[in-house]
């Protein structure tokens, strides 16, 4: 049985795991228990660190950061259960990897709790009766979440709240700032819906605002959304002033070509009796 256990952590050890959710850590875990006491580790074969992760409490603190605060003050348990958790296990994305079974260093990305959160913001808002107060409510906590580091749950969320807006909301500091905050110059590269683009553009023109800047991927949205597929969009983008970029060798060759067809008009001209 031991022979097994050490081809099998030889197989493992290099290995990256994608893991979608926290508890998803426990496939990954050799021990692991639904509790928030310590496990006695006198028994284990592994010498792990005291810090190690051994609970499912202490994986969900790992893999939630921004936790770390209710942890540390203690602000979301019981009093009975805080003596278990006041050891916060620090980042250790730039440490060296821990030495502990094939469970190594963790990277938590931030889509990990945000693409569940969304889910948790989009139908409170979208059930209520004054849809459009509500959000503004909740706009400013939603910017502190950072929600645009992750593009998909960005998308997501602004495909469903938008129709909290869209087509009654005449507050155009609101619609834009919503727009910038759920990443909507990425959004309608992936999205085909004029009547959307033209709507945020329409309230970005109000204040004066040039929401249409370079996408993400270094190119102008025009061109964006020709490469992405979706030229639907083009005709609302042109009709709110949007400029159609080039690189700076094609202005040369075009500004070369046009100097070159009136030079050859002049000659022509000259030339006609």
């Amino acid at each position: 049985m031991k022979k097994m256990e050490v081809q099998f952590y030889n197989e493992i050890e290099f290995e990256t795991f994608e893991i979608e959710v926290a508890r998803d850590v426990v496939v990954f875990s050799f021990i692991v228990q639904k509790s928030l006491m310590y496990l006695d580790l006198s028994a284990c074969e592994y010498t792990l660190f005291q810090e190690f992760v051994v609970t499912e409490e202490q994986c969900r603190k790992l893999m939630e950061p921004r936790r770390q605060i209710l942890y540390r003050y203690h602000l979301d348990l019981p009093q009975n259960l805080e003596s278990s958790l006041r050891a916060v296990i620090p980042n250790a994305d730039d440490q060296e990897q821990y030495e502990a079974f094939h469970l190594g260093v963790m990277f938590v990305c931030d889509s990990l709790y945000t693409r569940d959160l969304a889910s948790c913001l989009i139908n409170p808002i979208m059930s209520a009766r004054n849809k459009m107060e509500k959000l503004g409510r909740y706009l400013n906590v939603m910017k502190l979440l950072n929600f645009k580091q992750c593009r998909r749950t960005a998308m997501l969320l602004f495909d469903h709240l938008i129709f909290a807006l869209y087509p009654y909301c005449l507050d155009s500091n609101l619609v834009v700032e919503f727009a910038i905050t759920f990443r909507f110059c990425s959004w309608l590269l992936y999205r085909e819906i004029p009547i959307l683009v033209g709507y945020v553009l329409h309230h970005a023109m109000q204040i004066r605002y040039n929401i249409c800047q370079v996408s993400e991927y270094g190119m102008d949205l025009i061109n964006g959304c020709i490469v992405f597929r979706t030229p639907g969009n083009i005709g609302m983008l042109l009709l709110y002033g949007t400029v159609l970029r080039f690189p700076q060798n094609v202005y040369l060759e075009v500004l070369g070509s046009t100097l070159q067809r009136r030079m050859i008009r002049r000659i022509v001209r000259k030339n006609i009796p």
